[in-house]
């Protein structure tokens, strides 16, 4: 299977780099940018398409919609081509700049897969291993049903696209932000996997890759003229452990770190709009880049958005000041005027959060509400140690992040950057210690004030500040060495940039406090307690005796037959990560008022067909067949799941091997399954 997981790592990359680059390339956008920014065409690329074949009725799938992207993305590079041909010649391209861009861009995914896959790859309980988390049965059910119906629509996203329309307990269809699903079911679809495996692929190439390439052009666009803080930042881009190991692997939640781990192209996009050394055409460029980062941004998760804002309000006011300065240069009034372009901008801008934080379609966001999980002099210390929600302390990075804000204040044209990260710090301490306010809720509310949603933007913005401070030691030794007149000025650059990735590789990815005695090290700490969630020692909901058993089902029934469950014995995994068609198959909802009325009857009154009439009715309208019994501990479902009601499921815990109307179809321990007697003639 491993080979599988390369294979579905290979196509996921060239599905995801092949069309963006040629897209992005085709209008002239540098290589390196091409390169980083190629996800952000691609995703939204295939989104838009997705719905659009749902719109007509045409199934989504590799050759319906990645081939018809990349037909005409090469279509239109072979016109630029033709374009550029029989235009005047452009000015010659630094090769050496180019190349010195190639050699950062593979130094980045080389750190970032030499990480990845002692953080990510070891702890998984196999290629195809799945941690039973709340989040993955929504995620790994619509995978498996976009991948079972060609239905690839991000406006169209129930876990009941394939089958009976009438067999959902939930109708109806509303925008889900699906781009990471999109990409998955692709990889089913085509190659045959297991949704797990997909998914596992995915995520491995977004943090070893997708992310780091993207901290690679951050780092290259804000310190063009220094080659040295390029190169460190590659040690930097995976370093914070609360992004992207915390959000992948403790507390998953792959569409937000699918779309956060884009953050830095799109803001590279906005900058280079607004950057004065670039022409219209290369502006015009970025901007159409930008608006891709924003579809990109709905298709994945619309809350980077928010924190794309939180890095670029700081800058925003940076080259306004600058732009007024250089405006108003020698009249008496300049630094008023300045200043007052300043605050007359903030302003306008806390005006429009307000504005945004009020409007009725973000209540459902803005007023979600996620308790306190640590008191705020807790989350100030864990902003100090750089030990945000999900992850250990980290003392080195913090160290590096400390000089960076130091090394900002001494290069003012930098001070925007720590500006930045300290936004998204106080956001993160909000969110994490805050109770139920109303400054909880404007602060943090775009990010459903959760503060591990918050954590992970904050450690975005941590990382060109660290790079800046490990820069900054950087300089401080080449300068040491150079008053003790130490070797060659090469042999002091090297030493000096050898010995600080050394200190700060050693002392903050390798478990040193762990070796002497001290407690456990960050990325130790996630990467044991991923290992805990894939081998089933953290939650083991749906174990391997059940599986065994599922795969028993799927033989014994077609794959048509519909399976009444209950889900929270387990059952709820086993649409996707088995396959099998069953009835609930969703984590939440029941007893709300989208839930069908013959849905309540079937978990409510089942045990009582044939004699209930309105149960009756149920098993016609939907065509279940079958009930399936996976375990019969109520003591265990509420251990795990806080909103199972015993009362709730009676109607399917109460059947028993001798209740009329039912006939045991497989039995091995606990488990069943069942035929519903006489139910083929109501179909």
């Amino acid at each position: 299977m491993w080979a599988e997981f390369c294979l579905a790592f290979l196509l996921g990359a060239v599905m995801l780099y092949l069309p963006g680059y040629v897209a992005f390339r085709a209008i002239r956008i540098p290589h390196l940018a091409s390169l980083s920014c190629a996800p952000l065409f691609s995703v939204a690329a295939y989104c838009l398409l997705g719905i659009a074949l749902y719109s007509g009725g045409v199934r989504s799938s590799f050759l319906t919609v990645v081939l018809p992207v990349l037909f005409v993305v090469f279509v239109a590079y072979g016109a630029m081509l033709v374009a550029k041909h029989r235009a005047t010649p452009s000015p010659s391209i630094d090769r050496r700049e180019l190349r010195f861009d190639g050699m950062v861009a593979c130094l980045y995914v080389v750190v970032g897969l030499a990480v990845a896959a002692f953080v990510f790859v070891l702890p998984l309980n196999g290629p195809a291993s799945a941690a039973q988390t709340y989040d993955h049965v929504h995620h790994f059910a619509l995978v498996r049903s976009f991948a079972d119906s060609g239905a690839w629509s991000s406006l169209h996203t129930p876990a009941y696209l394939a089958g009976d329309p009438a067999a959902t307990p939930f109708p109806g269809a509303s925008y889900y932000p699906a781009g990471w699903h999109v990409l998955c079911a692709c990889l089913v679809d085509t190659l045959g996997i297991e949704v797990s495996l997909a998914a596992n692929a995915i995520n491995f190439l977004l943090v070893a890759a997708v992310f780091p390439l993207n901290v690679a052009l951050l780092i290259r666009f804000l310190f063009p003229g220094n080659r040295m803080v390029a190169i460190l930042g590659a040690f930097c881009a995976p370093a914070v452990g609360a992004f992207p190991w915390v959000l992948v692997e403790v507390w998953p939640l792959y569409p937000n770190a699918m779309s956060l781990a884009m953050l830095p192209s799109v803001a590279v996009c906005f900058m280079a709009i607004c950057s004065c050394g670039l022409g219209r055409g290369r502006r015009l460029a970025f901007g159409a880049a930008f608006l891709f980062g924003l579809a990109y941004m709905v298709f994945t998760q619309p809350n980077t958005a928010f924190s794309v804002g939180v890095f670029l309000i700081p800058f925003c006011l940076y080259r306004m000041g600058s732009e007024a300065n250089r405006r108003w240069a020698g009249h008496g009034r300049r630094p008023m005027i300045v200043a007052g372009s300043c605050v007359l901008v903030g302003v306008l801008i806390a005006c429009a959060w307000v504005v945004l934080c009020n409007l009725s379609f973000m209540q459902g966001v803005v007023g979600y509400y996620w308790p306190p999980i640590v008191s705020w002099p807790q989350a100030l210390l864990s902003v100090a140690g750089m030990s945000f929600a999900g992850s250990a302390v980290q003392p080195i990075a913090a160290v590096a992040v400390v000089a960076g804000v130091l090394y900002s204040l001494r290069r003012r044209h930098y001070l925007w950057l720590s500006c930045s990260y300290a936004g998204a710090c106080f956001i993160y301490c909000v969110s994490a210690a805050e109770g139920d306010t109303w400054l909880k809720h404007l602060v943090s509310g775009f990010w459903y004030t959760d503060p591990y949603r918050t954590a992970a933007f904050a450690a975005v913005l941590a990382i060109p500040v660290m790079a800046m401070g490990l820069y900054g030691a950087y300089a401080a030794l080449r300068r040491l060495l150079a008053t003790r007149h130490v070797g060659s000025d090469v042999a002091r650059k090297t030493a000096s940039a050898v010995t600080v990735v050394l200190v700060f590789a050693t002392l903050n990815y390798l478990p040193v406090r762990a070796m002497l005695g001290g407690g456990q090290d960050a990325f130790a700490g996630i990467a044991s307690f991923s290992a805990a969630l894939n081998d089933g020692s953290a939650m083991d909901v749906y174990d391997e005796a059940e599986r065994q058993f599922v795969e028993e089902v799927e033989s014994a029934v077609s794959d048509e037959a519909l399976v009444v469950n209950q889900p929270y014995d387990g059952s709820l995994f086993a649409y996707c990560l088995s396959g099998l068609n069953l009835y609930y198959r969703d984590m939440s909802g029941y007893g709300s008022q989208d839930e069908e009325s013959r849905s309540v009857a079937l978990r409510e009154g089942l045990v009582s067909w044939p004699a209930d009439g309105r149960v009756e009715d149920a098993i016609r309208s939907t065509g279940a067949e079958y009930v399936l019994i996976l375990e019969r501990d109520p003591e265990r479902a509420k251990e795990f799941f806080a909103l199972y009601n015993e009362g709730d499921w009676a109607g399917i815990e109460a059947i028993d091997d001798s209740t009329p109307g039912f006939e045991v179809v497989l039995a091995e321990d606990d488990m069943r399954l069942y035929r519903i007697t006489d139910a083929d003639p109501l179909q």
